[in-house]
């Protein structure tokens, strides 16, 4: 542990390495968790042999073993085993005040909730650019990436 990071109420597993300037705020980390200079969660679980780079920002979220996190914040989530994330705007809240709709075993319901995240199962990756709706789930080892060709230009919505 950095003698400049911020532990508070937390669990700290065996072998961890907490940088310079993190902060950890009533969360439990397993065992070989990397936080990198100036990561920080608050209210958050995080399993083991994971890696929260640099000015990542975890809040109310679950990671389980071996996912790699970089570029949050990410709040309201949760991560599987395996799973990744990179500079992707995971989305929690819904301005309009409608119902966030999730996926559940029994098909597609209002979540009532003001704030809820994202899913991402075992081996899934969201990568740079990409934008998650609230209660998204992103399938076990999908790759969710945001390619220039497939944003839609605010001329095509205008039929111009």
């Amino acid at each position: 542990v950095h003698p400049t990071a911020v532990i508070e109420g937390a669990e700290i597993g065996a072998h961890c390495r907490i940088g310079a300037h993190c902060v950890v705020r009533f969360s439990v980390l397993g065992q070989h968790v990397h936080l990198h200079d100036g990561a920080k969660l608050e209210y958050s679980v995080v399993d083991d042999h994971t890696w929260l780079m640099h000015d990542l920002v975890l809040y109310r979220s679950l990671v389980e073993s071996q996912a790699f996190l970089i570029h949050g914040p990410y709040q309201f989530s949760y991560f599987q085993h395996q799973s990744a994330a990179f500079a992707t705007i995971m989305m929690d809240y819904r301005p309009d005040g409608r119902p966030i709709q999730i996926n559940t075993p029994h098909g597609i319901r209002p979540y009532l909730g003001r704030f809820l995240g994202a899913l991402l199962e075992e081996e899934a990756k969201v990568l740079g650019g990409s934008l998650i709706a609230p209660g998204i789930t992103i399938p076990l080892g999908y790759q969710v990436s945001a390619k220039p060709e497939d944003v839609v230009k605010a001329k095509d919505l205008l039929g111009k």
